[in-house]
């Protein structure tokens, strides 16, 4: 059965499932089998790190947000990245999360009763401009290939924020391992007229990091410290 409810399929949308199916099969003894191995618990903690950091900025020093801010997680696969936002206090009525593939959705629907989930192309995003306070990117970027449908993403995105934009990726690929980096001149190119408010350090490469979280864990943190062992970061833009 088609993962994508539409009746035909954006070419776009054809290689970035052939991409996610590369990850499934790469991932299907890791991430995607609880619980989650050793091996990826710093990464995991990491990622969570950076994002709460980033919020705790954006509602102090970046310009604040208020209590009703609104989010959305653009390739919000099944929706996992929004749950740091309920640990700094946001309601599950302020949080949306978009993806392509219904099979996805449908699981972030079961682990996260209530939380506003949908079935959609972030290349032309079922909202009014200006809906969202604050519209991230966590990790999808890297499985789009096609450069075009990134471009159009990063256009809907800047449409339908009126704050904050998130983009949270590794900052360097590979095109044999169907992984596509996002380096800080793309994003300059994809958001023009938005501002780098503040960059934070995520994860380390996975060659370095899986063997440390697995052995020996509390270097993991220490080894952040060094730039270029980090392979991926959080971006925060204004416009």
């Amino acid at each position: 059965m088609d993962r994508y409810t539409r009746a035909s399929k954006d070419s776009h949308v054809l290689s970035t499932e052939n991409a996610l199916k590369h990850w499934d099969v790469r991932r299907a003894k890791d991430i995607n089998a609880p619980p989650l191995p050793p091996q990826n618990i710093s990464s995991t903690s990491a990622r969570v790190q950076a994002l709460m950091r980033a919020l705790y900025d954006m509602r102090t020093t970046l310009g604040g947000l208020d209590s009703d801010a609104r989010v959305l997680d653009v390739g919000c696969g099944q929706g996992d990245g929004l749950h740091p936002f309920l640990m700094m206090g946001f309601r599950i009525d302020q949080l949306s999360g978009l993806d392509l593939f219904a099979d996805r959705i449908e699981t972030a629907k079961r682990l996260t009763p209530g939380m506003d989930f949908q079935t959609g192309d972030a290349t032309a995003m079922p909202y009014a401009d200006k809906s969202f306070d604050i519209v991230c990117e966590q990790f999808c970027f890297c499985h789009v290939p096609d450069a075009d449908a990134k471009a159009k993403m990063a256009r809907e995105m800047m449409r339908v924020s009126k704050g904050f934009i998130v983009i949270h990726d590794w900052r360097a690929g590979s095109a044999s391992r169907k992984l596509y980096g996002v380096s800080q001149a793309r994003i300059r190119e994809w958001f023009p007229g938005w501002q780098v408010v503040a960059r934070y350090r995520s994860q380390l490469w996975p060659p370095i990091g899986r063997p440390l979280s697995r052995f020996a864990w509390p270097l993991y943190d220490l080894a952040r410290a060094v730039n270029p062992l980090v392979g991926s970061w959080l971006t925060v833009l204004r416009r």
